[in-house]
């Protein structure tokens, strides 16, 4: 059952239409399948979130803006000043930039144009260069069907590390 789960979720990526309708489906059927039950409690944590993927907020052009790991940096600073983000070191745009580019020892490396993939050097610790690069052609609109990653163009962000211990804490907002 897992498997054809998986194939079904799999299939829906890349047969669904890149449309509202096709995003609204696709996020009800993951919403299903997750939480099993219908989105029908105004004020669960998923079900705000549902909400939030299936109506036009989520096109807002502010939303799209700070989704982009480089540009909600611009934001952080304009509100809250120069000193309440991490040091960028570079924002890459291409392979061949990725390839040159001499990462510093220490530093955390992430695509500006989706989530859930980082990597934290410590100590000149060996990165994979060819993963970094695959980060490149990730479409995480088509993964995710959030629409607000849908204009974002694919680069990699080069950060100062915060935390230099075992077991670095990752913070969301």
């Amino acid at each position: 059952m897992a498997r054809l789960m998986r194939w079904l979720h799999l299939a829906s990526i890349y047969l669904v239409p890149t449309t509202r309708w096709g995003d609204h489906l696709i996020s009800f059927l993951r919403f299903v399948r997750h939480n099993r039950r219908l989105p029908n409690q105004p004020n669960g944590y998923n079900d705000r979130f549902y909400r939030l993927k299936v109506t036009d907020e989520i096109l807002n052009p502010s939303r799209v803006f700070v989704s982009d790991k480089e540009f909600v940096k611009l934001f952080i600073r304009g509100a809250l000043g120069e000193d309440r983000s991490a040091t960028t070191y570079a924002v890459l745009k291409t392979p061949e930039e990725i390839e040159a580019y001499d990462f510093p020892p220490d530093c955390v490396i992430k695509p500006t144009h989706a989530s859930q993939r980082v990597i934290f050097r410590q100590h000149g610790s060996d990165i994979d260069r060819e993963e970094i690069k695959s980060w490149l052609s990730l479409d995480y609109y088509r993964i995710s069907r959030e629409a607000n990653y849908k204009p974002l163009q694919p680069k990699v962000i080069v950060e100062e590390l915060l935390f230099k211990a075992v077991g670095i804490p990752e913070y969301k907002f």
